[in-house]
């Protein structure tokens, strides 16, 4: 088995961090579709007359504020679904805005960093550091500063090495015994130079996954983890400049 293709990418990359205020910008409509999902889980719970109106205010907001054409295609879809009828796949993609925000909100300051890959994080003290209807956003965006271009280089290396090792493994369980072999040679390869870096802590040639090895844990906290550095590692691909827009940012830089 040729184990070359699945080995993580290795090249030296350059990066040119978006600027302070694109990232703003792009905080503000991540964390206008998490309070779309935050209506819309409410309105779950107990209908709410004043539901439609909230929504309808954030829209006008993102609108006046000049930050409306700065949303995806599907994020403006989101915001402007009437309250009561986001569909799953509406729900899910604004679940992942979440984690995509507590990232953001790492890069910019405002949070620590979004721990582990076992939960999504907690956006709802972020929110409140960042503008709502009807804040004047000009502060925010005129005053907001990243951390340095290493750090933010340091977590981009840092995810995109979590995604490549989340990504392989259901390869590695589909594998025959001897290429599951192989694959675990280059697991073990790359957990070698991975803790010497200091990425991954911990573990016997693999890295640890809520206290496990990757190739022990089961489908659901796979697919969880997966989908946590899927965010994170396009956020911070993003933050590095890579790609002209939020919609196609690449994951193999």
């Amino acid at each position: 088995m040729d184990t070359s293709e699945f080995e993580p990418v290795v090249d030296e990359i350059e990066i040119v961090l978006r600027p302070a205020r694109t990232v703003a910008t792009r905080l503000i409509a991540l964390a206008a579709v998490v309070r779309r999902l935050a209506i819309e889980s409410a309105v779950d719970l107990a209908p709410d007359d004043d539901a439609e109106t909230e929504r309808l205010d954030l829209a006008l907001w993102l609108r006046e504020q000049d930050v409306w054409q700065e949303l995806t295609g599907e994020e403006r879809e989101t915001v402007e679904t009437i309250t009561g009828d986001l569909n799953v796949e509406q729900r899910v993609d604004a679940t992942w805005a979440a984690e995509a925000l507590a990232t953001l909100g790492w890069v910019a300051g405002l949070n620590p960093a979004p721990a582990g890959f076992e939960r999504i994080a907690d956006p709802s003290s972020l929110l409140d550091a960042v503008p709502a209807a009807w804040d004047d956003i000009r502060s925010f965006t005129g005053t907001l500063q990243l951390r340095d271009e290493l750090e933010i280089a340091a977590a981009q290396e840092a995810a995109a090495l979590w995604l490549w090792r989340l990504a392989l493994e259901p390869e590695r369980r589909r594998a025959t015994s001897n290429e599951r072999s192989a694959l675990d040679a280059v697991v073990a390869a790359t957990w070698r130079e991975a803790t010497g870096a200091g990425i991954w802590e911990g573990g016997d040639g693999d890295a640890l996954l809520d206290g496990s090895p990757v190739g022990g844990v089961d489908e659901e906290l796979l697919e969880l983890a997966t989908g946590i550095a899927h965010a994170r590692c396009h956020t911070l691909n993003w933050v590095c400049g890579f790609g002209e827009s939020w919609d196609d940012v690449p994951l193999d830089v």
